[in-house]
């Protein structure tokens, strides 16, 4: 082989280059809105975890202390805080993000008690009640 040859075959041609850029960028188009709803997801899992985690642990506290401890959720401003049987915070106000939607749902007369805001009440037997 002469050395004409060697420079030659040495690195990609643009064409090589084109059909990879095309081939990533219809990676991308495809793989981006699976990625966005995947994120979202995400976020739901997490902030159902945090949830759930202050509610486990108002009511291992309500039955560790032997009082009652519950969890607030101020719907209208998106927050949830964790109170103590005095009404003392025993939290300070944990918000949700803005892409998590909030609403109470109605009893079975129709209707909801308590305005904007939900109270989770766990007793130190480990019951629980909501209002």
């Amino acid at each position: 082989m002469t050395k004409a040859m060697k420079r030659h075959q040495a690195g990609f041609s643009l064409l090589e280059l084109i059909v990879v850029v095309a081939i990533m960028a219809v990676l991308v188009v495809i793989a981006a809105p699976s990625y966005q709803q995947w994120a979202q997801n995400a976020r739901f899992r997490e902030v159902a975890r945090d949830v759930v985690s202050t509610l486990h642990f108002a009511r291992s506290e309500a039955i560790a202390k032997n009082q009652q401890y519950s969890v607030k959720f101020d719907l209208a401003n998106r927050k949830y805080q964790l109170l103590d049987s005095t009404e003392t915070p025993a939290s300070s106000w944990t918000n949700f993000p803005a892409s998590v939607g909030m609403a109470m749902a109605a009893n079975a007369t129709g209707t909801c008690s308590g305005g904007s805001f939900l109270t989770i009440t766990f007793n130190p037997d480990g019951t629980g009640s909501a209002y």
